[in-house]
């Protein structure tokens, strides 16, 4: 299984296809039960040697040693990948998603003012008639991919400085936006 966020699932019957030599070696051997065994109604394949076929069913339930190393994986050496694997998927899905960004930025070619601005904090207003979700701290940053096979990507801040965003919310309490300003600017000067 390839999802660390999904646990894996054991299954209790498994199906195969067959020769018949297979198959009886199978029953002699009592990994599979003869009510199990039904002849297949698909003749050979191209690489299949020619001859009988058989579909066989297996049941865990006649392995419990299968079961308890089955078990023991899921709950001990799948659970250990997993949490490793998270933090692993979702570096993976920003650094996909800064790259996407960067390549926007690079295929604009300068045609069109495009800046990337990074953000840090939210502030976060929920009203009857309409919601915000902003970032409080803003700061303007460059974007460079390497040109190595690593494609490493590369976050600087420009030298403009960071900012204190507080215009989204001039039209919901214009009377206590200077206010909020001003804190804002002190704890951030500080």
């Amino acid at each position: 299984m390839d999802d660390p966020t999904k646990s894996p699932t054991i299954q209790e019957v498994r199906h195969l296809r067959l020769p018949e030599d297979d198959m009886n070696k199978m029953i002699a051997s009592g990994e599979a039960r003869t009510e199990d065994c039904t002849p297949s109604i698909k003749g050979p394949a191209k690489d299949e040697p020619p001859g009988r076929y058989f579909d066989v069913m297996l049941r865990l339930e006649d392995r419990p040693a299968l079961r308890t190393k089955l078990e023991i994986y899921c709950t001990k050496a799948w659970f250990e990948w997993s949490e490793n694997e998270k933090p692993r998927r979702r570096s993976i899905a920003v650094y996909q998603r800064v790259f996407e960004i960067a390549q926007r930025l690079l295929q604009s070619g300068g045609h069109e003012s495009v800046e990337l601005i990074w953000g840090l904090g939210v502030a976060r207003w929920n009203r009857p008639e309409e919601s915000i979700d902003l970032p409080m701290i803003e700061r303007a940053v460059e974007v460079e991919i390497a040109d190595q096979k690593d494609a490493a990507i590369t976050i600087r801040p420009r030298a403009t400085g960071a900012r204190v965003e507080l215009r989204a919310f001039e039209k919901l309490a214009a009377e206590r936006l200077a206010l909020a300003e001003d804190a804002a600017r002190r704890c951030h000067t500080r």
